[in-house]
């Protein structure tokens, strides 16, 4: 039998979809989404220590089907869809009814607002994630916040109000409510906002840079004080997701293996360290014809990136386009 379903999952095309596993009743026993078909699918068959649970549902697999999605996301939304009306015995998410969390922005309106919701609707808003749990993104809502002040009330703007709410005199909001801020001013913060939401860090950053230097250049501190926070929030979150991507991508695949084979005591051996390196810490410098210079570190423990050691440093004593020399400073 496993024969047979190994042979069906090597065919399976390489692109995203869902796969259901069927028992000899025809009762649906799993369903599960993949970046992959075929690869996803055909790990189950390929005689690969599993946990107990995995390896108790192989042996009641009778059948196997597959659905093709768009994306990784469709994916993933026709997987809980499915696992929550059909509640198969091996899932163990979204029986409960719950979803991943997404941020909505409801650019259809005047001022956008932003919050968290695990409903997607036909409204016209927009819809960012899913993310894998809500308390990382709770934390880079507030970081948004702090950088893009989007209002997430549900005050009526067509009725301003005489006075704003606390969030506006925390500097997390912008108060279109009381006309602090204009319609195209917070129509461009939005903009920026969508970029940042999009994976366009990098080049968010690049657009910072030469707003707070073109605001420095015209005296006007206070404007480039704000943007200079603004970019600062998105060079160290661009650095995170970057580190988080490089680490999704290659950590599992590379830098486990490389513990399995010892290789940090090679690396010891190599560099002639005192003892075998438990701590790295990355640098990354920053800066514009040697001007506005910044060094950004990230810090690896073990082989894992602690975002909470994360620094970004201003550079004051090189005032020359060398990384080298920024780095030593």
């Amino acid at each position: 039998m496993n024969m047979n379903l190994k042979k069906i999952a090597s065919d399976l095309p390489d692109k995203p979809g869902i796969y259901i596993f069927r028992d000899m009743n025809g009762s649906i026993i799993y369903v599960g989404k993949a970046v992959s078909l075929k690869k996803r699918v055909s790990s189950y068959f390929h005689g690969r220590m599993h946990d107990p649970k995995t390896g108790t549902m192989i042996g009641y697999i009778n059948s196997l089907e597959y659905q093709l999605a768009p994306t990784e996301l469709e994916a993933l939304m026709l997987e809980s869809s499915l696992i929550k009306k059909y509640r198969p015995k091996y899932n163990v998410m979204y029986k409960d009814d719950k979803a991943y969390p997404f941020l909505k922005l409801t650019v259809h309106e005047e001022f956008p607002r932003l919050s968290v919701t695990r409903r997607i609707l036909p409204d016209h808003a927009r819809y960012f994630g899913p993310y894998v749990s809500a308390g990382p993104l709770r934390k880079m809502q507030r970081a948004v916040f702090k950088s893009f002040p989007i209002r997430d009330c549900m005050v009526d703007m067509k009725k301003p109000l005489a006075r704003p709410c606390l969030k506006a005199d925390m500097k997390f909001c912008s108060a279109p409510c009381v006309g602090r801020i204009s319609k195209e001013e917070y129509r461009a913060l939005t903009e920026k906002l969508i970029a940042f939401l999009e994976g366009k860090q990098r080049a968010l950053e690049s657009q910072l840079r030469e707003k707070m230097m073109a605001a420095a250049s015209k005296d006007d501190f206070e404007k480039a004080a704000q943007i200079k926070h603004q970019w600062e929030t998105v060079h160290m979150l661009a650095l995170q997701a970057d580190s988080k991507l490089r680490y999704a991508r290659t950590a599992k695949a590379e830098v486990r293996d490389i513990l399995v084979r010892k290789g940090f005591v090679e690396l010891k051996e190599q560099l002639s360290l005192p003892a075998v390196p438990r701590r790295i810490d990355a640098f990354d410098i920053s800066n514009i014809q040697g001007e506005n210079a910044y060094g950004s570190m990230a810090v690896f423990i073990d082989g894992s990136p602690d975002t909470n050691l994360y620094r970004v440093f201003k550079i004051k004593t090189v005032d020359q386009s060398d990384d080298f020399a920024m780095m030593r400073k």
